[in-house]
């Protein structure tokens, strides 16, 4: 049997996937999967870029992870054009968070 390879590639490709898909049911989103946090409530979402082929939205969501007993702030940035997607996702915590929002504020005003 010289083709063992045939079973253990695959194998091996399957289980990072199996993982992944395992975090999506337990979490409850695609979100949740990538945070490993369960999503409480959304508190925003901002449209970043938008034109005829691709869109760029940035949302901010309010989460929670049985580990740990803070809540914690989770960004995504998902990208959208055709025939592609791609999702970068940001874990705050509440120190984090707050400091952001402090830098975010002294920025320009009208």
């Amino acid at each position: 049997m010289n083709n063992w390879w045939i079973l253990i590639i695959p194998a091996f490709a399957l289980i990072p996937l199996g993982y992944f898909l395992a975090a999506r049911v337990r979490y409850g989103s695609w979100v949740g999967a990538l945070l490993r946090g369960q999503i409480e409530r959304e508190l925003g979402a901002i449209r970043l870029l938008e034109g005829t082929t691709g869109s760029q939205t940035m949302c901010v969501y309010l989460m929670s992870n049985a580990a740990s007993e803070e809540p914690f702030i989770g960004i995504t940035i998902t990208s959208k054009a055709p025939m592609s997607v791609q999702m970068q996702a940001l874990k705050l915590s509440q120190a984090q968070a707050t400091e952001l929002g402090a830098i975010l504020s002294r920025g320009p005003r009208s």
